[in-house]
């Protein structure tokens, strides 16, 4: 029995980082419902991969593997009280939305927190938060891969209060 069977995670991320840890989710056994817009994310028929006209791309198949996909327009009423129903059933609520948006859409952590107390939000953010030490960019778009990037994306590794370790990594920006 796979270690996660048995939960449910709402996935209503778009790109790749969201989408790569609910991917996971899924192959570790869990129930991955990936909530997309009503045209269904961007990403779904983004010119990848070999994908042309309206052909779904490689990279969008194998980072929603092991997902049930349901579209839902958060933008009308019926399609919010859609996704309360299902929040109501989840153990695991994903977003990755750029600052602000899940607050607009009304899924942001005390909205969710609200519906179901015991849920698990995660919020994945490409610069951190306003509530990120060292984050100034909080607010900008992390999007694609770059060969250079500014001083201030090295990311961060916090080991005790007050500190950090300067790691290498790779960087994206839009």
């Amino acid at each position: 029995m796979p270690v996660l069977d048995g939960y449910r995670v709402l996935d209503l991320s778009i790109a790749m980082s969201g989408p790569l840890a609910a991917m996971r989710l899924g192959d570790l056994g869990a129930d991955v419902i990936k909530i997309e817009p009503p045209a269904g994310e961007w990403q779904r028929h983004a010119p990848a991969g070999g994908a042309t006209g309206n052909q779904v791309n490689a990279s969008f198949l194998a980072l929603n593997r092991n997902k049930r996909s349901l579209a839902v327009d958060l933008k009308d009423d019926r399609g919010r009280a859609l996704l309360r129903e299902l929040v109501a059933g989840a153990d695991v609520f994903l977003q990755n939305y750029r600052p602000g948006v899940a607050e607009r859409l009304g899924v942001d952590y005390e909205t969710i927190r609200a519906l179901k107390p015991d849920i698990v939000y995660v919020s994945v953010s490409g610069y951190g938060t306003r509530m990120t030490p060292h984050a100034p960019l909080f607010s900008k778009r992390l999007f694609r891969i770059v060969s250079s990037r500014p001083p201030e994306t090295v990311s961060m590794t916090t080991t005790s209060p007050g500190s950090t370790v300067r790691r290498g990594g790779m960087a994206a920006s839009k």
